[in-house]
């Protein structure tokens, strides 16, 4: 959870970032808009979180009224793209092939304008290194663990013993 919580900071300090939580009714579609510079980078990351059978249709178009993405009856995606010109960009969520099921979408816009990003994030990539690899330490024996649990039910009693020999003391 606190690796997340850095990550998330991270991102937050080098891009400019939305995040929203909408609810879309049946036959009904929302745009959001977004105003950049060519060269930006524009990222758009969705999860269908409730409603029917989890999937949206969804749309990025240009200022030039060109479409950049369209991915249809999908319940999470990812798309990056570099702006190709100044102007408006639009991103659209339809839910006009549903009949009569609202949707709720989690989504975020990220914008990262043009320029050297390792020069202004330098300071924050070295605790989130250390905060990574110290989840990976303390993953990597519970994987094992939950490995022979699953495989072995006789490393499973053993385990199982070792595991009551750590724990901590019975107060009285």
């Amino acid at each position: 959870m606190r690796t997340w919580m850095f990550i998330f900071v991270f991102f937050a300090a080098i891009t400019q970032l939305h995040a929203y939580f909408i609810t879309i009714d049946a036959y009904e579609e929302k745009c959001f808009f977004e105003r950049v510079k060519n060269g930006t980078k524009l990222g758009l990351i969705f999860e269908v979180a409730e409603g029917g059978f989890l999937d949206i249709d969804v749309k990025i178009v240009g200022p030039d009224y060109k479409e950049i993405y369209k991915g249809e009856r999908q319940s999470s995606g990812k798309h990056t793209f570099v702006a190709h010109m100044d102007g408006i960009y639009t991103y659209c969520f339809s839910n006009k092939m549903s009949t009569m099921t609202p949707k709720m979408v989690l989504f975020t816009m990220d914008v990262a304008e043009p320029g050297n990003p390792e020069q202004h994030c330098a300071r924050f990539v070295r605790p989130i290194e250390s905060e990574l690899s110290i989840t990976t330490t303390i993953s990597n024996p519970m994987l094992f663990v939950q490995s022979q649990l699953r495989e072995e039910p006789v490393g499973a009693a053993v385990i199982g013993s070792n595991v009551g020999c750590v724990s901590s003391p019975v107060v009285k």
